[in-house]
């Protein structure tokens, strides 16, 4: 799966690494992401909010500027970061992503903002977003179903986030939940092998909070 880093999850980490994912089927509805915020209250910034918004679904990043919508999918790594950029008004800070594994060389930049940060894998220009605020200037952030960081567990719930369908072993401690899965043809879910592997958007959790919206997450990589 494509993530720079694990999150702390027991166990995980062979589950939740870095690695390259097949392109996974467009969605059947054509209609926007945005169209599927969940009407509660929060606390905190909701995409419907502002005017400039940056919403994270599982197969690609939605740009709400000034001059209307704009789907990017992860497979245009180049056009996330053109997007993003000219959304948040502000060049990106870059920055070369370590090779934590000999084994696994990928060569891959960074560019990270104020609450967003894009790895690009340089091979096959492939993108993953991690998400660590509701707001970067007075743009909001969020997931498609309007979950944004500092949110309440109960409130990603209601919103159509779900526990992971971990095995039992080690099931106990994991700090995500997962949303807006997609089915990935030809996979094997790595947490139970008897159904089809997914991508998701993934929400990290901590102190009973979401701290992090990051995808494409999976659960069938084997790295």
């Amino acid at each position: 799966m494509r993530s720079t880093y694990a999150p702390a999850v027991i166990a995980l980490a062979l589950v939740l690494t870095a690695c390259s994912s097949p392109t996974v089927p467009a969605a059947e509805s054509t209609e926007s992401p945005l169209a599927e915020t969940v009407e509660t209250e929060s606390a905190t910034t909701s995409p419907e909010a502002s005017e400039l918004s940056l919403v994270v679904d599982t197969t690609n990043l939605v740009v709400t500027s000034s001059e209307g919508i704009t789907e990017v999918a992860y497979t245009d790594g180049a056009g996330i970061v053109a997007a993003i950029t000219e959304l948040l008004g502000a060049a990106p800070e870059e920055s070369e992503v370590p090779v934590s594994d000999p084994a696994y060389p990928f060569d891959r930049t960074a560019f990270s903002w104020d609450g967003v940060r894009i790895v690009v894998d340089n091979a096959d220009n492939f993108a993953s977003v991690w998400i660590t605020a509701a707001e970067s200037g007075d743009v909001a952030l969020a997931s498609t179903n309007g979950v944004v960081v500092g949110d309440a567990v109960d409130r990603a719930l209601e919103a159509g986030a779900s526990e992971p369908g971990l095995p039992d072993e080690v099931a106990e401690g994991a700090n995500f939940l997962t949303m807006n899965l997609v089915p990935v043809p030809g996979t094997t879910s790595t947490w139970d092998s008897s159904v089809e592997g997914s991508q998701f958007v993934y929400l990290e959790i901590a102190d009973d909070a979401v701290t992090t919206i990051h995808a494409p997450m999976d659960d069938f990589s084997d790295l």
